[in-house]
């Protein structure tokens, strides 16, 4: 049997941002949220929380939110190397 969660995961400590995290996942209702937050009043940080019912639902979120993070460091590669440009609105 597997154990429930009664509380969010934390990816780390709850950081800088933590309860900004918190309350955006709580209202998008998401899975997973990661805030990364650069030059912000409090600095510099991330935070990343993720809602599971269980160990193997919060192992896949895990794993979700490393991939997601992995596709997003990817498109910044690619868009300092060059290949996109940059958005402008």
């Amino acid at each position: 049997m597997t154990e429930q969660m009664t509380e969010p995961m934390r990816i780390g400590e709850p950081g800088k941002y933590g309860p900004e995290c918190q309350e955006l996942r709580e209202r998008l209702e998401a899975e997973v949220v990661a805030l990364l937050v650069g030059g912000g009043e409090r600095g510099s940080g991330f935070s990343i929380e993720i809602s599971a019912c269980d160990a193997t639902e919060a192992d896949r979120a895990a794993r979700m939110t490393a991939e997601l993070l992995r596709d997003v460091a990817d498109e910044i590669d690619r868009m300092l190397a060059g290949e996109h440009k940059w958005p402008t609105s």
